[in-house]
């Protein structure tokens, strides 16, 4: 007797805007408790990356203590290391080797995400304001190659500047980008089809 394969649950990896935007009840703030309810529901699961470590060393005291506190009250699978980089990394367990495939994924997300100035091969190290605005927007690069790297299915954020670009993120990459309300939308359908296939 065959029994019927369990659904699949989908690896939503949690952009840090969208933790900012539930923390501060912005835009989309709703969608994010109701994705993280759904995914407390098990029907998902909700990972970051090892970046939004770095983006909450930049955000100072308050703001950090309040996201840590938001992220400790959801259900957080985890942090996804993101890829070790000879000009970025620290060598503190938050990043990793990658292979091959996720170094070229890695290229392809700077040349759409950074303007040429930002990009490596491009940077002027002499320059420190530069190399700010460079590690604050690498981030984004981190963020969105562990989601690759680990494989997951739905990268979620709320930042206009990936979602202006995800149709060519996902040309290239593979990546599959969702504003919050999308990706609740992404589970309610998988739950249909669930539904429909018993």
């Amino acid at each position: 007797m065959n029994c019927p394969a369990a659904p699949t649950v989908l690896r939503f990896t949690l952009d840090t805007s969208c933790v900012i935007h539930a923390v501060s009840e912005q835009r989309y703030a709703a969608d994010v408790e109701e994705l993280a309810d759904l995914c407390g529901q098990g029907r998902g699961e909700l990972w970051l990356t090892t970046a939004f470590d770095e983006d909450q060393e930049r955000a100072g005291g308050k703001r950090r203590a309040v996201n840590l506190r938001w992220i400790s009250e959801r259900p957080v699978m985890g942090r996804l290391p993101q890829p070790l980089r000879a000009d970025y990394s620290t060598l503190d367990g938050r990043s990793i080797l990658i292979d091959d495939r996720t170094h070229d994924a890695c290229r392809a997300i700077e040349e759409i995400l950074l303007p040429p100035g930002l990009r490596v091969g491009g940077l002027d190290a002499s320059n420190s304001q530069l190399m700010d605005r460079w590690r604050k927007r690498i981030r984004d690069v981190q963020h969105l190659a562990a989601h690759f790297y680990h494989g997951h299915d739905v990268f979620v954020t709320s930042d206009d500047g990936m979602l202006k670009k995800r149709d060519e993120l996902r040309r290239r990459t593979g990546i599959l980008i969702n504003n919050p309300a999308e990706a609740v939308l992404h589970i309610r359908k998988s739950m249909r089809e669930a539904r429909a296939t018993k």
